[in-house]
């Protein structure tokens, strides 16, 4: 995860005789990637391993992109009922406090159950790896270039 406001992206691999459709996905892969860094991150921090992702918002409308999340992840990706879900959530915290719930998995188990889980593809995962590699290399030079030491 990177958090400086100096960082530009890319897009990267595209040229003149790619089409509107490979930015699209160019975009919707990159971000996949960085689900991919953020989870990797988060799990080395806390010593713990990410059996599922769930996803919600406007993204998780599209079956292609929860499929290129699970793909790129290399874990299921489940997909809520309520898509929309930050007043579910508030409403899941507000019922473990006052005991209605035994706890935030059982509250939402209960009210915004799963409607369909994406598992990763096994013939894509060297695809996605080699990529996922790549990824943090692009990564790396751009953090390098904002701190002026690429090339050093």
């Amino acid at each position: 995860p990177v958090w400086r406001a100096n960082v530009r992206g890319a897009i990267f691999g595209l040229g003149r005789d790619s089409e509107p459709d490979d930015y699209l996905w160019s975009a919707m892969e990159g971000v996949a990637h960085a689900v991919r860094d953020i989870l990797a991150t988060a799990e080395a921090a806390s010593d713990t391993t990410t059996e599922v992702v769930h996803i919600c918002g406007g993204g998780a409308r599209s079956p292609a992109w929860c499929q290129l999340r699970a793909d790129v992840i290399g874990r299921p990706v489940a997909q809520p009922r309520e898509l929309e879900c930050g007043l579910i959530g508030a409403a899941v915290a507000a019922g473990v406090a006052i005991g209605s719930f035994g706890s935030l998995t059982e509250g939402s188990a209960a009210m915004n159950p799963i409607a369909r889980t994406f598992s990763p593809r096994a013939d894509r995962a060297d695809l996605y790896a080699a990529r996922a590699d790549l990824y943090g290399r692009l990564k790396s030079f751009a953090l390098a270039e904002a701190l002026g030491t690429a090339g050093a």
